[in-house]
């Protein structure tokens, strides 16, 4: 009796493999799409946070802007944190100062943003407070000023309850009370201008 093995008109061993493989095929197809989506949802997240944040900055100073300076303040103390964050570098962008937003909210260093003033970057520290700030606050946000070997300004809108000669601040300068409130305002006044660009540590 002659056998022939025909393969391909047999019991379907060929296309079963065929099948085999296109299921594997599909499968890994899919997986990397999954994988793919998740890791640009993870990567996007943070940016269009960042991105609706800056866009309300940006809405919300042209509304302070014809505040007095009580409403200004308590307006300024109810804004997300975040938010007021952008608000200070969009007040600076207002003003003609170049700055560079920082890119996410969370091990940011310390630094929210830069402000380039006479051709320099200045770190920028923008903290909302209801009550007195933390004098560990700003010392440690002047040591990221050292580390980075520039200078810096840490603005709040809390009450700084220590004198100057009590903490030492090196390479930052503390902006709150009435200067950072002329920041929201439709000029800067000239004698915060004197002490941005004089302030050169």
């Amino acid at each position: 009796m002659d056998f022939q093995l025909n393969l391909q008109n047999d019991s379907g061993f060929i296309p079963d493999i065929n099948q085999l493989g296109m299921y594997l095929y599909v499968a890994a197809v899919v997986f990397y799409l999954v994988v793919f989506f998740f890791c640009y949802v993870w990567l996007t997240k943070g940016r269009s946070k960042h991105k609706v944040n800056v866009n309300v900055s940006k809405r919300l100073f042209k509304e302070v802007v014809y505040m007095n300076d009580s409403e200004k303040l308590a307006y300024l103390r109810k804004v997300n944190p975040y938010v007021f964050e952008e608000m200070i570098l969009t007040a600076l962008e207002y003003h003609g100062y170049t700055i560079s937003r920082g890119t996410k909210y969370s091990n940011d260093g310390g630094i929210d943003g830069k402000v380039k003033i006479k051709g320099k970057w200045h770190l920028i520290q923008a903290k909302r407070y209801s009550g007195p700030i933390q004098s560990s606050h700003a010392l440690n946000f002047d040591k990221v000023c050292q580390v980075n070997q520039t200078c810096g300004f840490f603005i709040h809108t809390g009450k700084t309850p220590f004198r100057k000669g009590r903490v030492q601040l090196k390479n930052s300068a503390i902006v709150s009370g009435t200067s950072m409130l002329s920041m929201f305002s439709k000029k800067m006044p000239p004698q915060l201008l004197n002490a941005l660009h004089q302030f050169n540590p």
